[in-house]
C-alpha cells in the first residue's frame, strides 16, 4: 500500500514527539514544564494520527494521553507503571510506524505490538484507578 501524503508527514513529525517521550521517561523528577511538553507531545501525536487517518495509533494516544492528563489533574507524581507505559507507548508507535511505512498490511502483526501495549495500559490504567478510588474515599 501506498503512503498518502498525510501519512508521510505524520511519519516523519511522529519521531520529535517520541523523543520528547523518550526524555520524560529518562527522568525521576518532573518540572511542570516537562509535563506540559509530553500532553503535547502526545496530544499532537493523537490529532496528528487522526488527520492522517491512522486510526489505532489516534486510539492509543487518546488513552495514553487522557490518563496523563488524570494523573496531572490528581498533581500526581508518575511512577514506574507510568513510565514503562510511557516506553511501551512510543516502541507500540515506532512499531506500528515501521510496519506502515514498510507496507505491510499483516493484521496478525499489528494485533501482535497492541497486545503488547494493552497489557502495558491495563497494568498502568489499573493505578489510576486505585487513585479515582482514593479520592472517592476521601470525599464520602
Amino acid at each position: 500500500a501506498v503512503l498518502s501524503v498525510t501519512q508521510s508527514i505524520f511519519i516523519e513529525e511522529a519521531e520529535e514527539h517520541l523523543l520528547t517521550i523518550d526524555k520524560f521517561t529518562q527522568v525521576e523528577q518532573h518540572l511542570p514544564a516537562q509535563y506540559n511538553s509530553l500532553i503535547r507531545a502526545l496530544h499532537t501525536l493523537r490529532g496528528s494520527s487522526s488527520m492522517a487517518q491512522v486510526n489505532e495509533l489516534f486510539e492509543v494516544s487518546s488513552q495514553v494521553e487522557d490518563l496523563f492528563k488524570k494523573f496531572l489533574k490528581k498533581d500526581t507524581e508518575t511512577g514506574i507503571n507510568e513510565n514503562a507505559l510511557l516506553i511501551h507507548y512510543s516502541e507500540y508507535v515506532r512499531d506500528y510506524l515501521h510496519l506502515l511505512k514498510s507496507g505491510i498490511q499483516n493484521s496478525a502483526q499489528f494485533a501482535t505490538i497492541r497486545s503488547r501495549f494493552d497489557q502495558a495500559y491495563e497494568r498502568c490504567d489499573y493505578h489510576a484507578s486505585a487513585l479515582d478510588s482514593q479520592e472517592n474515599i476521601l470525599l464520602s
